[in-house]
């Protein structure tokens, strides 16, 4: 069981977890940069997804993207107002290896602090990684979660046998 506050803030939460698909911001592939930019910055958009005219996801965009491209092409501001971002897109989404195992974590124990399962998450989405993994396994209920105090560790166990 988790703490009442930290379910309480989840809960009241719940609604920014997933945004409607109709409120959801793309580029297409043939949109300028600068534009592109003014957007991203205006509205505080870290990565948005780009699509091409034929509504195929190309991958994402962000303004580390646009300006390691015009790095990588030694352009200057005015060279890049009127390029399409398609070449500028990123496809590479960091995904979890096809041999990974959140069970592998657990190894020969019942039990595990949260805390030891990020311990070896060399970035940010690692951890994220873990996380929603965690999550899901305490909705099948494979794991069961319990924190003793508000703030307190919070402690994973393991409720499967290993098959």
């Amino acid at each position: 069981m988790i703490a009442k506050e930290f379910e309480d803030f989840l809960l009241a939460h719940l609604d920014n977890y997933l945004i409607p698909s109709d409120q959801v911001t793309i580029f297409i592939d043939s949109h300028n940069a600068d534009h592109v930019v003014l957007l991203l910055t205006s509205n505080g958009y870290s990565r948005v997804p780009v699509l091409t005219k034929d509504k195929h996801y190309l991958g994402t965009i962000s303004l580390a993207d646009i300006k390691r491209y015009q790095d990588e092409h030694n352009l200057q501001e005015w060279e890049m107002v009127n390029r399409d971002i398609g070449p500028m897109t990123s496809d590479v989404v960091a995904t979890v290896k096809d041999d990974a195992n959140l069970s592998e974590a657990f190894s020969a124990k019942n039990k595990l602090f949260l805390d030891e399962l990020f311990s070896d998450a060399k970035d940010m989405n690692q951890v994220i990684t873990l996380f929603l993994a965690t999550l899901e396994l305490i909705k099948i209920h494979r794991i069961s979660v319990q924190q003793e105090t508000i703030f307190g560790t919070i402690t994973l166990r393991k409720e499967w046998t290993n098959e």
